[in-house]
């Protein structure tokens, strides 16, 4: 099957990177990634990222932190080298579509253009002379499914557990406020194998200088207590 262009669209406009080397490519889609958010950042959005805060993302966003490289870790290096490889298997498991290489373009939403999606792979369809998507456009009707019972419960019970999700988050958000005045001038507090502390952050990379601010951890020490014994 022979490539089909891609091309920009109503929705979307198609940002390429043409640069001769690989790492001044990398460079620029880093740069491009800058300017808005795309699918690996909604976790943090979202406040479901351990490992990074909404306000860090915010900080890195509007270029007064620069945000720190990653590159080296194993789950990044093992992601980046399966890419080509899951292209592959995808393409013999599917010779019916089109897979190519999707890292050298960003989607950009035109309504909302800080809106962006970097691909791993593009999926074509080819039917005759017309490109079919991989994944046809929704129908604009919402189907009524009221007699189906088992439909009935999955969403009820979704909205229970969307329920429940946002008390928890609240009480939590709650319980830190609580524990964040017990620990007043202190780095943190500990009761028994319970430990939170309310430690200074600061950052080398500020492009600007920023207030320091205090991050808040809660973790159980018993195994490693146990380790060291």
């Amino acid at each position: 099957m022979k490539r089909i262009p891609l091309k920009d669209t109503e929705r979307y406009q198609i940002e390429r990177f043409k640069q001769c080397k690989k790492t001044e490519r990398h460079l620029a889609w880093l740069k491009s990634r800058k300017a808005g958010v795309g699918g690996s950042d909604m976790s943090t959005i979202l406040g479901l990222n351990s490992f990074k805060t909404p306000y860090e993302l915010w900080l890195e966003k509007t270029g007064r932190v620069e945000p720190e490289d990653i590159s080296d870790k194993w789950a990044i290096v093992k992601g980046n080298a399966l890419e080509n490889e899951l292209r592959k298997r995808f393409r013999s498991n599917h010779p019916e579509m089109l897979v190519t290489d999707g890292t050298d373009k960003q989607f950009i939403s035109r309504e909302k253009p800080y809106l962006r999606a970097s691909l791993d792979g593009i999926l074509q369809k080819e039917n005759g002379d017309d490109v079919q998507k991989a994944w046809p456009e929704p129908t604009p009707d919402i189907v009524d499914e009221s007699a189906d019972d088992d439909l009935y419960d999955l969403l009820a019970r979704y909205e229970s557990a969307t329920g429940m999700l946002h008390d928890m988050k609240a009480t939590q958000k709650e319980l830190q406020e609580q524990i964040i005045l017990r620990i007043g001038s202190h780095t943190g507090v500990r009761c028994g194998n319970l430990q939170a502390t309310y430690k200074p952050t600061t950052r080398k990379e500020y492009v600007v200088k920023a207030t320091t601010y205090r991050k808040f951890a809660f973790k159980s020490i018993e195994e490693t207590e146990e380790k060291e014994q």
